[in-house]
């Protein structure tokens, strides 16, 4: 029996894949199963290791990523070895079961060498020996990389090995799609026998006329293939013959080109073009093209096609795959010529599946499946927009993922991509870039909020508070121009459903910085109320009215700041730091300033570098804090230059540092030049503001 903590957490945990299994496909969930299969490792219960990682696979599968797929089954495959005898043997045999099909995937991923293959099957092949299980899973994968290396001796006697070992039989469909790699004559003639022993009405008939008509037309019987189908098409609901192989649908529709158009659409979005196994897809896709006569894309396809035959047959060391293509499918396309020297223009597929694109993409999974690693990258260009060396290029890179995002009709990485530039700029000392860019992404966002991903449009909240507090702190930025600027995100909010809260934040920050006491108590009431609706993070709510109260009032945040439970100052890191550095400020100015010195060097004391104070939320607080401190000559030049490399947002920084050197010595040499640019600084947002609401703050709050 589990001791009882350990018991708990499998308790736990069984609850969270459970609750996970609800959840909808996507990157959430995927990485929900991540963490979850690291939880289950670190207690070690294999069985949940095992359930969660099976169902990786089949995420990954569902999500179209082969190779990934693969991947997680290999490991599924070794971790089924290495805790077998904690594992349930219905779900080892159940999870074995899957490696034929897994099998097919590798055989279609020149990438993966056979020998990695082979032993996968070995494994499944001991693991199920040792326990006395079926052996069927392991000679059907053997006859599976048999026909695709085509051997057709050896995939029938696997097929007849794998047909003995069944406990019951199953119907031929396996056969006929191992034979038609490597008899296809032998395969025509079966699917006759399976078409005429269906009975009248039977759903799979449509199946079977379809398949038959397009093995027909391989072997170069159109005539005999089109009459197969004759009838079939006028009742049938070929947006709802998804069952039926892209491959051989569109070969039977040769017949039809009238009805062809709709299915070479629903083909470029749901097929995998860039999976080398999907070479016939890709084939009869280009035989579609050239029917039309569009020779640029019929040879765009061609291309790819035989690029990712050969590439299977260099893994295989045969020619299986290529004479596939030369024999079945480009008989009346290209007789006679090589397809690397097919006359059109060159270009590639994706070019071509560009222009099938037909609605806007609102996730990653409404774009073509071929297209979506050309939109992850461009997504990842969006994603990494803090790390260009200047500005340009940061300008640059974001309208290259701009313009990929409205060739890709997927609205959210243009979103991405404003938001992260007005990031970039924020972070890099330019406030006025980085409005201007936000003010671009409300006007997108105002057009086409509803096509941007959720998680995204929700990012869009706090960068906006980012926003707002750089626009305070640079004169260039007119009272009006911050005004409506919250405006707009609040009408934003509202038409797009997002959380206001930072917009309250905002607009208790101007009126704080603008000295507006009254404005300020009525705007915290809305904030307050609005970190209740949209559940804000512990301890968030609590600091912004500190910080705004203690602008105008500061006994007033002290006694705030003390009214406040301990714990909201343990829910992060950075919380312990805001709060921390609050209470060493408010100790200096009410209490022990050399109980302050000693919190604020304790917080310096515990980063790994001063860029983790850096926030304009904390670093003027805890260098205000510094002056009985001992270290204070020895850190103020390290101080002074990180208030300057975050200029102008970290501008407090120069008073307060000042402030804490001219306490200790009123002529110090440092403390008079950084209190002078602090007051230019201060007189230049009076001016903006109409007021001297600013250096009134700057006295009153560094001096």
């Amino acid at each position: 029996m589990l001791e009882t903590p350990v018991a708990e957490q499998v308790a736990d945990l069984t609850s969270w894949f459970e609750a996970l299994t609800r959840l909808p496909p996507g990157q959430a969930r995927n990485d929900s199963l991540e963490a979850l299969y690291a939880e289950a490792e670190r207690i070690e219960f294999p069985q949940l290791m095992a359930v969660v990682k099976y169902e990786e696979t089949v995420a990954l599968l569902g999500d179209v990523r082969p190779q990934a797929a693969v991947d997680a089954y290999i490991e599924l495959i070794a971790l089924l070895g290495r805790y077998a005898d904690a594992i349930h043997p219905d779900l080892l045999a159940a999870m074995r079961a899957e490696a034929p099909d897994h099998v097919a995937l590798m055989m279609g991923l020149p990438e993966i060498p056979l020998e990695v293959i082979r032993v996968v099957i070995d494994q499944v092949g001991r693991q199920s020996a040792a326990v006395h299980g079926s052996q069927a899973p392991r000679l059907l994968a053997t006859a599976m990389v048999a026909a695709c290396l085509g051997d057709r001796a050896a995939t029938i006697e696997g097929l007849e090995a794998w047909r003995a070992s069944l406990a019951a039989p199953v119907d031929a469909g396996v056969d006929l799609t191992l034979l038609d790699r490597v008899d296809l004559d032998a395969a025509i003639a079966l699917q006759r026998e399976l078409l005429q022993a269906l009975p009248d009405g039977d759903p799979a008939e449509a199946f079977q006329r379809i398949t038959l008509a397009s093995r027909l037309a391989q072997a170069g019987r159109a005539e005999e293939g089109a009459a197969v189908t004759s009838g079939l098409w006028d009742r049938l609901d070929l947006e709802a013959a998804t069952g039926i192989p892209d491959a051989d649908l569109l070969r039977a529709l040769e017949a039809r080109p009238d009805l062809a158009g709709p299915v070479v659409g629903r083909v470029m979005y749901t097929a995998d073009l860039h999976y080398p196994g999907n070479y016939p897809v890709v084939a009869a896709l280009a035989r579609q093209f050239h029917l039309r006569g569009e020779a640029g894309d019929a040879g765009a396809f061609m291309r790819a096609a035989q690029r990712h035959a050969e590439d299977l047959d260099a893994r295989n060391g045969t020619t299986a795959q290529a004479d596939c293509l030369r024999r079945r499918w480009w008989p009346g396309v290209a007789d006679g010529v090589s397809p690397a020297t097919v006359t059109g223009a060159e270009m590639d597929i994706d070019e071509v599946a560009v222009r099938y694109l037909d609605r806007v993409a609102v996730t990653p999974a409404d774009l073509p499946v071929s297209l979506q690693e050309r939109c992850g990258r461009s997504a990842r260009v969006a994603a990494d927009l803090l790390s260009p060396p200047d500005a340009a290029a940061a300008e640059r890179l974001a309208e290259l993922a701009i313009g990929e995002s409205r060739i890709l009709r997927y609205p959210t990485t243009e979103a991405v991509a404003l938001i992260n530039l007005a990031l970039y700029h924020n972070i890099f000392g330019d406030p006025v870039a980085s409005h201007e860019t936000f003010r671009r992404l409300q006007e997108f966002l105002g057009a086409a909020g509803e096509q941007v991903e959720e998680y995204t449009r929700d990012g869009t909240m706090e960068v906006f508070q980012t926003v707002v507090e750089g626009d305070l702190a640079v004169p260039e930025i007119s009272l009006e121009q911050i005004r409506a600027f919250i405006d707009a995100q609040q009408q934003l909010a509202d038409r797009l459903g997002l959380a206001s809260y930072q917009v309250d934040v905002c607009r208790s920050l101007l009126a704080a910085h603008l000295g507006e006491a009254d404005e300020l108590s009525e705007e915290q009431v809305r904030m307050l109320a609005a970190a209740e609706r949209d559940e804000a993070p512990v301890g968030e709510v609590e600091f912004d009215v500190l910080r705004g109260t203690v602008r105008v009032d500061a006994e007033l945040a002290g006694q705030l700041l003390l009214s406040f439970p301990p714990e909201l100052g343990l829910a992060s890191e950075v919380n312990a730091r805001r709060y921390g550095a609050f209470r060493a400020y408010l100790a200096r100015r009410f209490a022990s300033a050399e109980a302050a010195a000693e919190a604020a060097e304790a917080i310096l004391g515990s980063v790994e570098r001063l860029a983790q104070v850096a926030s304009n939320r904390v670093l003027p607080y805890l260098l205000s804090s510094l002056d009985r401190a001992p270290s204070l000559e020895e850190l103020a030049p390290s101080l002074e230059e990180l208030v300057r490399a975050n200029l102008p947002i970290s501008w407090e920084g120069f008073p307060a540092l000042a402030g804490a050197l001219l306490r200790r010595d009123p002529t110090d040499e440092r403390g008079v030049r950084l209190l002078d640019e602090g007051r230019e600084i201060a007189r230049r947002l009076d001016a903006r503001n109409g007021s001297g609401v600013a250096s009134a703050q700057l006295a009153s709050l560094w001096l």
